[in-house]
């Protein structure tokens, strides 16, 4: 394989694993919205 699609193929792989963390960081939000939410019911 030459130095050109090496290339491509490890920036493919990094968009993958930041299109992952994003995924993840946005599941963590909506589960931090959640607890919230319930504190916020508890609370009240």
């Amino acid at each position: 394989m030459d130095v050109k699609n090496l290339r491509k193929l490890k920036r493919i792989e990094l968009y993958e694993i930041m299109l992952a963390q994003s995924e993840e960081i946005d599941c963590l939000r909506n589960q931090l919205e959640k607890i919230k939410t319930e504190l916020a019911d508890i609370v009240n």
